[in-house]
Order: C-alpha cells, then sequence, then structure tokens
C-alpha cells in the first residue's frame, strides 16, 4: 500500500511540476509575443514618421519651385535690381556731407592736441 500512495505522490508531484512549467511557459511566450507586437508596433509608427517627413519634405520642395519662378517673386527682384533699397558707398549725399563733418571734427580736434601739446612743453620749460 505504501508504495501505491508513493506512486501518486510521486505522480501528484510530477503533474504539479509540469503544471507550473506549463504556466510559466505560457506566461513567457505572452510575453514574448507583447515584446514582438510592441516592437512590431515601433516599428511602424518610425517607417509612417519617415514617410510623412519625406512627403512634407517633397511638398516644401514643389513650393519652393513653384515659387522659385513665379511671376510676383521676378517682379519684387526687378523692384530690387531698378531702386534698390540702399545707397551703393560714395553715393549719398547725406553720408559724404556726414563724413565730411566727421572729417572736419577730426581735424580740429587733432589741431587742439598739437596746441596742448606745444603748451605744456613750454610751460615745463619756464
Amino acid at each position: 500500500m505504501e508504495s501505491l500512495m508513493d506512486d501518486r505522490e510521486k505522480k501528484l508531484e510530477a503533474d504539479a511540476a509540469f503544471s507550473a512549467w506549463k504556466e510559466h511557459k505560457s506566461h513567457i511566450t505572452k510575453m514574448n509575443k507583447k515584446r514582438r507586437a510592441w516592437i512590431t508596433q515601433k516599428q511602424k509608427e518610425e517607417e509612417s514618421k519617415k514617410i510623412r517627413r519625406d512627403k512634407e519634405a517633397l511638398h516644401m520642395y514643389d513650393m519652393w519651385l513653384e515659387n522659385k519662378n513665379s511671376p510676383a517673386k521676378r517682379k519684387a527682384s526687378d523692384l530690387v535690381i531698378n531702386k534698390p533699397p540702399w545707397s551703393p558707398p560714395g553715393k549719398s549725399s547725406s553720408i559724404t556731407s556726414l563724413i565730411n563733418i566727421i572729417s572736419q571734427l577730426l581735424q580740429v580736434v587733432l589741431f587742439l592736441i598739437q596746441i596742448l601739446k606745444t603748451d605744456t612743453v613750454n610751460i615745463n620749460s619756464v
């Protein structure tokens, strides 16, 4: 009788161990499926982002090509060529008059410095 009891206990222990292993295996399988699904989802998201960025880049390039040679842009560039918003160097009357005033002031300052130098020399020699 005891051997039958030992055999039953061994069989129950083996069944319990097999059930635990089977549960663990199914849990690992579920986790692996979730991980693979997550990786696949991330890859799909990255691919869709790449496709969207490429479409946006193509759209921007097409817009640039359309605007590059548009008549409105050409008219604006013609205005700049015909009448630039700045004056070429030396051609503006206000700038040349300002330069003349600054050069005259500089000459006066240099003259005053020379006078001060000669006066300090004369004062020291006395």
